[in-house]
């Protein structure tokens, strides 16, 4: 009965997977980047070029994307926003493997009181662990003691009619 029995090694691939580049195409999902892209990543001389490439900011100015950001951004939320809770939350994250060398982002009319000297500590620590803390303060005020705290500050003045031009280029500055 052994000598009947057959064996047969059948393959069966499965069409695109995360191994396998199966045609080309333009997304914005970082992890369908192709390796050659990736690399350029990885190079400190190439690294503001595969930036921009996943930016594509040009294309966000001219997009309707950008014009619905700023219509957020034009709301008021009466500021005296303490931001204090969600830096802990960041800190908290940024200790962890997945976010160990992530940056921080906080947008805010910085109309706030003054974080303790305790939260500021931990900020400057972190950024000397090279994670850059960036702030993007809405209005044409805001507590300078608590946006100094930041490595870059952009603003976005809403009386301002190139609000969105000088945005746009300081953040593609990065």
């Amino acid at each position: 009965m052994r000598d009947k029995v057959e064996i047969k090694t059948e393959f069966h691939p499965k069409n695109a997977y995360r191994g396998q580049i199966s045609g080309v195409r333009l997304s914005g999902e970082i992890s369908s980047a192709l390796p050659s892209e990736l690399a350029l990543s990885k190079n400190p001389r190439t690294k503001l070029y595969f930036a921009q490439k996943v930016a594509d900011l040009s294309h966000f100015e001219k997009s309707n994307g950008l014009n619905v950001l700023v219509q957020f951004l034009r709301k008021s939320f009466n500021g005296g926003t303490d931001a204090s809770p969600a830096l802990e939350k960041s800190l908290e994250l940024l200790s962890a493997n997945d976010w160990k060398n992530a940056d921080v982002l906080v947008v805010s009319d910085m109309v706030m009181g003054s974080f303790s000297a305790e939260l500021e500590a931990r900020i400057k620590a972190q950024q000397k662990k090279e994670s850059t803390f960036y702030s993007l303060v809405i209005g044409s005020s805001g507590n300078k003691n608590v946006i100094d705290i930041f490595d870059e500050n952009w603003s976005y003045n809403t009386s301002d009619s190139h609000a969105m031009r000088h945005l746009v280029k300081n953040i593609a500055a990065i």
